[in-house]
């Protein structure tokens, strides 16, 4: 949609006869609607500016448009210097104070636009009979408004008319193969009656004439049409008359004979509804996202659950190779040559397309290779308009060259592989009917004789090079499952078989195997978790990618939600990553909301650096000289061992008998917001005292069956010792204690201490007999920039480790002693502020007097690594990272534990208790 009014937009502009002051607001006005915004809702006219002093120049002007951090607007009339009109927009936006200067910078006379990006220095030229070819330049008007929410309602519409009648067809059990093969084929014949391959109204018309109301034979006789659809004109001599006149569509779409499906007066009434849709207004690559939101399950049907949508789609194809082609577009036809020279540099880029090849090698129903075939097919129309402008046609298919023929898939379902074929299908016809529509006397590619390649199988298990030769492969694309089972779900043992590794996500199969496949000049762009950018997959991974199989990182977007393919999927939090094995001196890290940074080398942290740096491996034990750090016990008891203090008073009260077994436990999530927890430690219980205590009995029955019922081996055998833990840590000396989860909302991770008889979960981490020298280092911004970069996360919150954080923090050659002071401090601070929780005192904004204590500590920290202070957490980056490497090959020596400190930091005063309101809940808990 936002094509189409970009095309309506620049045709009714195109060679009006305009002035400046007359018509401008009335463009810009119009030029806003072409991405669903109301222009008075974001810019206005004529914005006042005070510029600065120049000699000859005044001092106060005029911004002919403009949004506030987004967008200054210089206008001209037609024909006026766009040069001098961008020095114009350049001084206008010196004079702009400095937190509402906008990122982009536009000069335009009406026919012609000189867009800047003064945050990437990108500097495009274009005419306005070019401005739908790109519109991939001007995302950034979309960030104010959702400009596809028109499209998406229809595509949401067109969803629903088929979940319609999928719901009817699945109560009987046809199986998800034969479903989603006839939803595929009424879907194509809902669109073909509308996009001109059909006659108006075809197919619903044969329906409501030749089928009974009760629907007894409406099985039969789709059938018969999609008989007829694969039956070439030659042989129909006996036809009935209407059921011969439907169009010969071949391509394999009909060829197989389906079972038959018994109908109902609902299914045909619910098919006639859907037909009375305008199905032409439907992207092609929703057809994917409703048929795998169909065979899902009822939970995952709703529009959105599931699908992939353009704008995250563009995310990897945009940056892997659509940027580059409409920029070489765009130097092509902006250069200084003649139009002949034009139009014979388009030639050559247009015959570059037909030759990409592309695969999807985890395709689902083709969302990626049904957008990129579209975008490239755009960009072939732009060319063919330019170098055919004058051309009469009579069949415009010879003008286009690019073809679904070029795209590669793999897929498990072969419903879901018939979808990708279908879907491309009506991409190829509806870009030709774009050009038919600008070409008189144009033919269609029908019947249907090319077709895109998706091999029905594993991926994990199929050899790439027998659907596509590694050697032809321009480019790999898609998004593979995350976690196991969702191509064929070979589980740890298949990963362990491809990575070397079987505990790492079963989406760096994918990156593995696209390492092995890739030529030098094929590059990939793939989505993943976020969690092979982090912890200890970095270190497991990353090496066979990088050296190995010679890739580098050339681009990548920094983590954010995305919903998964997967059934029962929460939202995660997903990478997109850029690999090439040519390996480019200037690669970009983008962010969620449009932003984007160059640097020449990116790390597989997803951190810009100045050149390759080392990566960490995780290691069980400190290879810093720190003392031994340790998680918390975990009791596998279904929450029944733990009690809040309500709980608690109202068992003793039951169970008086059990006080002595119940002792403070700390969960991080306790430790950071207050409120006490107690446990029952029972492993030292004897038998004849359990069958006296008949509450406490009744609890480890409980959590005997729990055990029982749970899929892991080792956690069925606890069953038969329910007053044991899985894990039991018990500390018999003071310790220091840190969240295993804490939000990246903050600038340090609380750290702080306990003593016995105090429990620590397994959602903490502590280090007994610890000193306030070790309390300060890891309070330290030196600390918390190694935890950034190297550490796990938890959807997007920091996730501790002892083996990748703690246990390889390279620490400074001085004594650690000067920062017990600091940490003193610090401790004192918390102290005052005691009815406030960790949590409270550690937000966003941090408390002052704590923050400025927790500063001193940093810069003492600082100095004990260098005497130079450290310009931001990217220098300390390298230098922990190159302290790290000679750690790691013996070049530094070997550290010596933190100074101990005659004065024990005490047990400090906690923050006061959140007690629950009056109500015990439940003994079980998530």
């Amino acid at each position: 949609m936002v094509r189409l009014r970009a095309e309506k937009f620049a045709r009714d502009w195109k060679g009006q006869d305009v002035i400046e002051a007359a018509e401008s607001h009335t463009f810009w006005d119009e030029f806003f609607h072409i991405f669903g915004m109301k222009r008075r809702d974001f810019a206005k006219f004529e914005y006042n500016v005070r510029l600065l002093p120049r000699p000859g120049k005044g001092l106060s002007g005029r911004i002919d448009l403009f949004w506030q951090r987004k967008l200054l607007v210089e206008h001209k009339s037609p024909g006026r210097d766009l040069d001098e009109a961008d020095r114009q927009a350049l001084r206008y936006y010196e004079g702009l104070d400095a937190d509402i200067r906008p990122q982009y910078v536009i000069s335009c006379d009406f026919n012609w636009f000189r867009l800047r990006d003064l945050k990437s220095g990108g500097d495009t030229v274009f005419e306005l009979e070019h401005l739908p070819s790109m519109l991939g330049h001007l995302g950034f008007m979309s960030a104010g408004a959702d400009s596809e929410t028109y499209d998406e309602e229809i595509n949401q519409k067109a969803a629903y008319k088929m979940d319609a009648i999928y719901d009817l067809l699945s109560k009987e059990d046809y199986g998800e193969d034969l479903l989603g093969m006839w939803l595929v084929r009424i879907a194509y014949c809902l669109f073909a009656e509308d996009s001109g391959i059909f006659e108006k109204n075809q197919f619903r018309e044969y329906i409501e004439r030749y089928t009974r109301r009760d629907g007894g034979d409406l099985g039969s006789e789709l059938n018969r049409i999609f008989t007829v659809l694969d039956t070439p004109p030659g042989k129909r001599r006996s036809m009935p008359a209407d059921l011969g006149a439907f169009r010969y569509i071949d391509g394999g779409l009909f060829s197989d004979r389906l079972e038959e499906v018994f109908c109902s007066r609902e299914i045909r009434e619910a098919i006639l509804a859907a037909a009375d849709f305008a199905w032409d207004g439907v992207s092609p690559s929703i057809f994917g996202s409703m048929f795998e939101g169909m065979m899902s399950g009822t939970e995952r049907r709703r529009y959105g659950a599931h699908y992939t949508t353009t704008r995250n789609v563009h995310r990897v194809i945009d940056p892997l190779f659509m940027d580059g082609l409409y920029r070489e577009y765009g130097q092509i036809v902006g250069s200084d040559g003649t139009r002949n020279e034009k139009r014979s540099g388009l030639l050559r880029l247009q015959d570059r397309l037909r030759s990409l090849r592309f695969l999807d090698p985890a395709c689902g129903s083709g969302s990626f290779l049904i957008t990129s075939y579209q975008d490239l097919r755009t960009l072939e129309l732009d060319i063919i308009r330019f170098c055919h402008r004058e051309a009469v046609i009579r069949d415009s298919t010879v003008l286009s060259k690019v073809n679904v023929d070029q795209f590669y898939g793999i897929e498990l379902k072969p419903y879901a592989a018939k979808i990708t074929e279908a879907a491309m299908w009506m991409v190829d016809h509806i870009e030709n009917l774009k050009i038919a529509n600008h070409f008189e006397g144009a033919e269609l590619r029908i019947p249907l004789r090319e077709h895109a390649t998706i091999r029905v199988g594993d991926a994990l298990e199929v050899d790439w090079n027998d659907v596509l030769p590694g050697r032809d492969c321009s480019y790999i694309i898609g998004n593979p499952p995350f976690g196991g089972g969702n191509q064929g779900g070979g589980g740890p043992d298949q990963t362990k078989r491809i990575t070397g590794h079987g505990d790492l996500d079963y989406v760096s199969n994918w990156f593995v195997k696209s390492a092995e496949y890739c030529n030098e000049r094929c590059r990939v762009g793939l989505v993943s978790t976020n969690s092979i950018i982090q912890g200890e997959q970095v270190g497991d991974l990353w090496p066979t990618i990088l050296d190995k199989h010679g890739m580098r990182i050339i681009f990548g977007y920094t983590p954010f939600p995305w919903m998964t393919d997967a059934r029962d999927a929460a939202r995660v939090h997903v990478v997109i990553l850029g690999l090439s094995k040519t390996h480019a001196t200037t690669n970009h890290i983008y962010d969620a909301g449009g932003g984007r940074t160059a640097h020449r080398y990116i790390s597989p942290y997803l951190r810009g650096f100045s050149k390759r740096v080392p990566l960490v491996t995780a290691s069980p034990v400190p290879v810093n000289g720190l003392g031994r750090i340790r998680q918390g016990s975990t009791p596998i008891d279904d929450g029944m061992y733990i009690f809040t203090d309500e709980e608690r008073e109202a068992f003793l009260k039951k169970e008086p008998g059990a006080e002595r077994y119940l002792r403070p436990y700390i969960t991080g999530r306790s430790f950071l917001n207050g409120g006490d927890r107690w446990i029952l430690e029972l492993r030292n219980i004897r038998p004849s005292e359990l069958a006296g205590l008949v509450h406490v009995k009744k609890l480890t029955d409980e959590v005997s069956r729990y055990r029982a019922g749970r899929k892991r081996k080792n956690t069925i055998k606890l069953a038969r010792t329910p007053t044991v833990w899985n894990t039991t840590v018990i500390p018999e000396r003071p310790f220091l204690i840190l969240p295993k989860v804490s939000s990246r909302a903050r600038r340090y991770i609380p750290v702080g201490f306990r003593s016995p008889p105090a429990i620590p979960s397994d959602k903490a981490f502590i280090v007994e007999n610890a000193t306030a020298d070790l309390f300060g280092l890891l309070s330290s911004r030196m600390h918390m920039a190694w935890v950034e970069l190297v550490a796990g996360r938890m959807k997007s919150d920091y996730s501790y480790s002892s083996s990748v954080v703690y246990n390889t923090f390279p620490l400074p050659d001085g004594d650690l002693g000067p920062l017990a002071r600091h940490a003193e401090e610090i401790l004192r601070i918390r102290g005052m502020h005691g009815g406030q929780s960790l949590a409270d005192l550690y937000g966003t904004p941090m408390q002052p007097d704590l923050l400025r204590a927790h500063e001193r500590l940093d810069a003492a920290v600082d100095r004990l690594y260098r005497e130079e202070p450290f310009g931001g957490d990217l220098e300390r980056w390298e230098f922990l990272l190159g302290r790290y490497e000679a750690m790691r090959l013996g070049g530094l020596r070997r550290f010596r534990p933190p100074r101990k400190i005659k004065k024990r930091i005490p047990r400090q005063p906690g923050p006061a208790p959140r007690r629950r309101a009056a109500g015990s809940p439940s003994r079980r808990r998530s």
